[in-house]
């Protein structure tokens, strides 16, 4: 990641604090599961003992799109097991993927979404049914 990349050691799921580790080795990861080690995987999503993400620092040189994606794709895995969804790891995949290009190609989005709007006009609303 750039320099300028703030990396994320908290995010907030459900309401609730999920820690974000980025480790390096086996060591580090059997400190947090004790008797785990990295493998393959570039990341884990752990709801049990205690909600955390554990994704392999390595990502973070390999390419720009490839952290987020991995986060992204391993808050999915916390939020299906804390909404009780059941996802698949197929449809972790989909929905990463799906999720991760329409916020990338649709910047304006998450501002649109998240920020207050601003008002307009002074006009009274309209008056009848509707939203």
């Amino acid at each position: 990641m750039n320099g300028g990349d703030k990396v994320p050691s908290v995010v907030k799921v459900n309401g609730v604090d999920v820690n974000i580790h980025w480790i390096e080795n086996d060591e580090e990861m059997g400190k947090l599961i004790p008797g785990e080690k990295l493998g393959d995987s570039m990341g884990y999503a752990v709801t049990y003992p205690r909600l955390m993400v554990i994704i392999d620092k390595v990502v973070l040189e390999q390419s720009h799109e490839l952290p987020r994606m991995t986060l992204l794709h391993e808050l999915l895995h916390i939020i299906s097991d804390l909404n009780g969804l059941g996802l698949s790891e197929r449809q972790v995949l989909g929905l990463e993927t799906g999720l991760y290009g329409m916020l990338k190609e649709n910047k304006d989005l998450c501002e649109f979404m998240f920020s207050e709007m601003k008002k307009k006009s002074k006009r009274p609303p309209k008056k009848g049914k509707g939203y």
